[in-house]
């Protein structure tokens, strides 16, 4: 095997950068590789699949996550999707698991009571079912499955065919998924029960390291989180990108029904006060994500 260096032409590394680029890797990520050392060595053993074993790794994810994990075998015993060899998976979390167990830096200052894994939740994104595109579509469709009912009359809905009438989709939230990989999200509420959020204005922007999420990836964390707890992020109203690095704003909002299930629904984004209102962070994975032009300023 070749020098990285030596063993590509300039056109070759530039490809491979674009290919990083498009899966959301930022300049940010390219800055802390060139000035953080153990950052450096996280990537290139995940690109050498030197780390631990994906089994043994994902016995100590959820050995400190406990509860707050939604996995491949969630996955496989809610929905049916198939089971991966994890001896042959090469996969990669966005924090090192010693950390997980550090200081969540969503609390409010001078607050040290929680630690990451106590306030944060993981779940294994996914990008097809079936063969077809994961969309909000594609999982309103799978919550009417009866296998993720339950003995307890467990129901999920998303009310998106209802806004695709209204037009309150663009194409590409219609069309967009997550990412095949591992999310890391909070909840501003929990890290800080006594934060008074009325405006997303009052918690922007987010922590260095954490971003908004897409509406696909709220709405998928919502879901999941409640098939794995059976409570959390239920009644309240979390922003979201329509889609990743886009400017245009909605709100999600969960609601509980009375059999213990989850509606979802969509408002539209809005600077006044709200009620009820949360916000999910995502962990980047090392670097912040730059706000939408729109809420920087």
């Amino acid at each position: 095997m070749g020098s990285l260096l030596t063993g590509q032409t300039a056109a070759e590394i530039w490809a491979t950068l674009e290919r990083l680029a498009s899966e959301g890797v930022t300049s940010e990520n390219a800055e802390r590789i060139r000035r953080d050392k153990a950052y450096l060595h996280r990537v290139a053993a995940c690109m050498q699949n030197a780390g631990l074993p994906p089994p043994i790794w994902h016995t100590q994810l959820r050995k400190v996550m406990r509860q707050g994990v939604f996995g491949f075998d969630e996955w496989h015993h809610f929905f049916g999707f198939p089971m991966p060899d994890l001896g042959k998976l090469t996969d990669f979390f966005p924090l090192p698991l010693d950390q997980l167990e550090g200081r969540c830096p969503m609390q409010t200052p001078g607050n040290n009571i929680y630690e990451i894994s106590d306030t944060h939740f993981a779940f294994r994104g996914r990008e097809q079912y079936d063969g077809r595109s994961l969309t909000l579509d594609c999982l309103d469709g799978l919550l009417d499955q009866s296998f993720i009912r339950g003995g307890g009359g467990y129901k999920a809905e998303i009310l998106f065919r209802d806004h695709l009438k209204k037009n309150t989709f663009s194409d590409d939230l219609i069309t967009s998924t997550c990412r095949y990989a591992w999310y890391l999200v909070c909840s501003l509420r929990e890290a800080s029960p006594i934060l008074r959020i009325e405006k997303v204005s009052d918690v922007l922007p987010l922590q260095t390291g954490y971003r908004l999420p897409t509406v696909i990836e709220c709405v998928t964390a919502i879901i999941l989180q409640a098939l794995r707890n059976d409570h959390h992020y239920y009644g309240f109203t979390f922003p979201a990108t329509e889609t990743r690095g886009s400017e245009k704003m909605l709100f999600v909002t969960s609601l509980k029904t009375d059999n213990g299930g989850v509606v979802i629904d969509f408002e539209p984004y809005s600077e006044a006060k709200i009620r009820n209102l949360d916000v999910l962070a995502v962990h980047t994975g090392g670097g912040a994500c730059p706000l939408p032009p729109a809420l920087a300023d």
